[in-house]
């Protein structure tokens, strides 16, 4: 059964009623039932869930902010979750072995989602030979985490934050998509 960290489906709903201009906010406050927010304050920092509660929280905001806006919410969202307790020794750790290679941080996604997600699929990442693209393949992918583009948009919103954290320029490209698998490339361009 696909599972998601209690700790990370509240960061995200913090950060959306904090962050969500109003008709967003009640595209939200239309899924966030009593009993959801009940569950979730019920669970322990580092207890599972299943994911269909976050999925429910997740792509609420996507219909009212639309794509782009949606992805650039994730963007900045995950700059922001990056230094939460659930992730900063991760990520730092991560810059410092790979702040020559920034291409090369995108090695540690596969750890880094198991740090909040379970059962959820698995990445698969290569760095080209060239250095200049980053293919990361979300494989196995349950179907219901991929109803909609909602969470592909947030994933490609997420990689363009570890290109802001590690101050790169590039753009990410969701490349291809299945009922089971995403594949999202990462172009880096010269500094």
């Amino acid at each position: 059964m696909a599972e998601v960290r209690a700790n990370w489906t509240r960061i995200v709903l913090d950060y959306y009623e904090r962050k969500l201009p109003p008709a967003a906010l009640a595209a939200l406050a239309a899924v966030v039932t009593p009993e959801l927010r009940a569950s979730l304050e019920a669970a322990g920092p580092l207890a599972w869930l299943p994911a269909s509660i976050h999925m429910r929280i997740l792509p609420a905001p996507r219909a009212a902010l639309g794509a782009p806006a949606y992805r650039a919410l994730w963007r900045g969202m995950m700059t922001v979750a990056f230094e939460e307790r659930i992730f900063r020794s991760f990520v730092r750790g991560a810059i410092s072995v790979f702040r020559s290679l920034p291409n090369h941080i995108f090695r540690v996604v596969p750890q880094g989602f198991k740090l909040i997600a379970r059962d959820c699929g698995e990445f698969v990442v290569r760095v080209h030979d060239s250095g200049d693209e980053v293919v990361l393949a979300w494989n196995d992918v349950p179907a219901e985490l991929l109803t909609d583009d909602a969470f592909a948009e947030a994933w490609a919103g997420t990689f363009e934050s570890v290109l802001d954290l590690t101050q790169t320029r590039g753009e990410v490209v969701v490349s291809s998509r299945s009922p089971a698998r995403v594949v999202f490339t990462v172009h880096l361009k010269p500094q």
